[in-house]
């Protein structure tokens, strides 16, 4: 029996129907699910996204400075003058006028884009060269730093403090990636190492301010900041000798300092103009009092007790008294105590520490100033500046 095309697409129609009803059942309901699926989750997200766009659109713009000059009702340029610190130009009541529309707008200066149109990175690195893992831990670092870095942050500049120890001499290299506009150095230990480091960074070719030493390679590009430590040695020295000492001890640490060896200098210049006076230097490796204990007890094996014992600083001087207190001996009746430094510590001893003040926080801000100075105008005002110290007397003494 033939069957004709027409009955065999029929009977093929007839054939296959039930089940290509059913695939189609099946995938219509596929579909269905997914597009349920789809459009609950689409139905969650305008709600979600609605509420992220409408929080950009709260967030408040950036305030342009010409939006400070339109609220102060001045010029964009006066502004400029007022966050720059240029107030010679204007008016007590117009800067007045400027720096509350300033608060009033929460304007903050955009660092990034005045750093591109000045080719600057308001940026300046404190290099201390120092063993100590925790060199910011000494008083007179720590100070400097402190000094320095709140006089800069007030003009707009952040410092970057690095640490290097003696071994990582040779590597000052990374200075090269160092996004800064000035370079400042805090250096200790023997001098050709000292004057490496400054050879390289004298090497970038940046504006740098030298703490603590006395000019040793002159540049029209480095500013060496100290304090006068030969006269601070000379006074406490002079002070003791009136009280009726003559015999001395000094205190120093084995490790090479600048202002270290100008005190010393200062002591011996102020007992070589006294016949019958004598002076024994020890050197310690740490400032703990049993260190300095030890020391002290080593000397007086061979030696009367001394009349007047002097740190290089006040920590050294702090353990000092602190040990011949535990020995029994009478400060200041027997000995004589005094320092360096006048650190906040010298207040919390007993009896209060007589001891040289050493500007340490003015040198930080004195270097601020002769940075910006430079930055501004090519040059430092002056390339060496000798900040003076004073004797303040304590009950040690």
């Amino acid at each position: 029996m033939s069957i004709g095309p027409a009955q065999a697409r029929a009977g093929h129609g007839m054939g296959n129907g039930p089940r290509e009803d059913a695939g189609r059942l099946a995938r219509g309901i596929r579909i269905f699910t997914i597009r349920a699926k789809m459009l609950r989750y689409l139905a969650l997200i305008p709600e979600k996204s609605m509420d992220q766009h409408d929080s950009l659109r709260q967030r408040p713009r950036r305030v342009t400075l010409k939006a400070v000059a339109e609220a102060a009702k001045v010029s964009p340029i006066t502004v400029s003058n007022v966050v720059n610190g240029r107030f010679h130009s204007m008016s007590a009541e117009t800067r007045m006028r400027v720096e509350a529309a300033i608060a009033q707008l929460n304007y903050r200066v955009n660092l990034a884009a005045r750093g591109l149109k000045h080719s600057q990175h308001y940026c300046v690195a404190l290099v201390v060269l120092d063993h100590r893992p925790a060199f910011l831990s000494h008083p007179a670092h720590h100070q400097v730093a402190a000094g320095l870095s709140n006089f800069l942050s007030a003009n707009g500049y952040t410092v970057a403090i690095e640490g290097v120890s003696p071994e990582r001499i040779e590597n000052l290299s990374y200075l090269d990636r160092f996004s800064t506009d000035a370079l400042c150095l805090i250096a200790s230990g023997p001098l050709p190492g000292r004057f490496q480091v400054l050879e390289k960074l004298q090497a970038a070719r940046q504006p740098l301010v030298v703490f603590h030493e006395s000019p040793r390679n002159p540049d029209a590009r480095t500013c060496y900041v100290r304090s006068d430590d030969r006269t601070g040695g000379e006074l406490l020295a002079r002070h003791m000798l009136e009280q009726g000492a003559r015999r001395f001890v000094m205190l120093l640490p084995r490790r090479e300092w600048a202002p270290m060896t100008e005190r010393e200098n200062g002591v011996k210049a102020a007992l070589e103009r006294l016949d019958g006076t004598s002076l024994h230097t020890l050197r310690v490796d740490g400032l703990s009092v049993q260190e300095i204990g030890a020391t002290l007890e080593e000397y007086l094996k061979q030696n009367d007790l001394p009349e007047a014992v002097l740190g290089g600083n006040d920590l050294l001087a702090a353990a000092a008294l602190k040990h011949l207190r535990r020995k029994g001996c009478r400060i200041p009746d027997q000995v004589r105590i005094g320092g360096f430094g006048c650190y906040d510590l010298i207040q919390y001893l007993d009896p209060t520490l007589s001891s040289i003040r050493i500007p340490t926080y003015t040198m930080g801000q004195t270097a601020g100033k002769e940075i910006l100075h430079a930055l501004s105008e090519g040059q430092f005002s002056r390339n060496d500046i000798l900040l003076p110290v004073e004797l303040v007397r304590g009950e040690s003494s």
